[in-house]
């Protein structure tokens, strides 16, 4: 499992999100107004989005620096 650290510019950038996230929508739980609840369209995507930042590597980041695994290599199919 990688590091969720090793890219701290992304993983701030999903938490806060997920703060954002988690604080507008209980928020709408919690009010007297039975009008605002708790949005699943908003929800999910963006939900979707936080787990796509805290996998996500930085720009200044190289494989090397996050120890990326290299991908097996595909062996050529011979030419007719």
């Amino acid at each position: 499992m990688k590091n969720i650290f090793s890219s701290p510019k992304t993983t701030w950038a999903a938490l806060l999100a997920l703060i954002s996230l988690l604080a507008t929508q209980f928020g709408y739980l919690l009010d007297a107004d039975p009008a605002t609840v708790f949005d699943f369209q908003v929800v999910i995507p963006q939900f979707i989005a936080f787990v796509g930042l805290i996998f996500a590597r930085d720009n200044n980041k190289t494989s090397e620096d996050v120890e990326a695994v290299e991908p097996p290599k595909i062996p050529e199919t011979p030419k007719p």
